[in-house]
């Protein structure tokens, strides 16, 4: 029921749940937590919720269920920015590749009856931003999605400078899009 503001994975319930071992299992489920305050970071990842979730090994057995959990509050962020989750992400070491990881039927991620109100807010040119979830496991992690209800505006606000725009002209682009 409070603003919180950090310099980096700034949320309003978990910052960070991190599975760092290879061969991980277990499940984690998060019930009925409900963030009301605004929540901001000065650098990346934020959420109402669980702002950064990692999952690494290449045996995989592992589930993050979100249940009937809600925010109300803002969310801002340079990048990466959810009403419910920040960012999710499958951590590789050298011998592993997003491709050859090996999930059991078990592991996913589970969102059940989770509700944002609160505006979602990201300001760098290459962010992500979303009222349910910024990033998805960069396509990787199964996910469920049911019942969840997204009320808050997302936005990605931002300015380019004349050297990011210098940049992007020495580059081999051909538009650039300017919100």
């Amino acid at each position: 029921n409070t603003d919180i503001s950090g310099k980096c994975k700034t949320s309003g319930i978990i910052c960070d749940v991190t599975g760092a071992v290879l061969h991980q299992e277990g499940n984690v489920t998060v019930s009925g937590c409900k963030n009301t305050g605004n929540i901001v970071s000065e650098g990346q990842y934020s959420a109402g919720v669980v702002t950064y979730l990692t999952i690494i090994g290449d045996e995989v057995d592992f589930a993050l269920t979100l249940d009937n959990c809600s925010n109300t509050g803002a969310v801002a962020s340079t990048q990466y920015a959810g009403g419910i989750l920040g960012f999710s992400n499958i951590g590789f070491n050298a011998e592993i590749s997003a491709e050859s990881m090996d999930f059991s039927d078990t592991t996913k991620i589970v969102f059940n009856k989770c509700n944002n109100a609160g505006n979602v807010t990201a300001t760098n040119y290459n962010s992500m931003a979303g009222g349910i979830v910024g990033v998805l496991g960069l396509g990787y992690i199964p996910t469920e999605i049911k019942d969840c209800v997204n009320s808050g505006n997302v936005v990605i606000d931002f300015t380019l400078t004349d050297e990011q725009i210098s940049g992007f002209q020495d580059a081999e682009w051909t538009e650039i899009y300017q919100i």
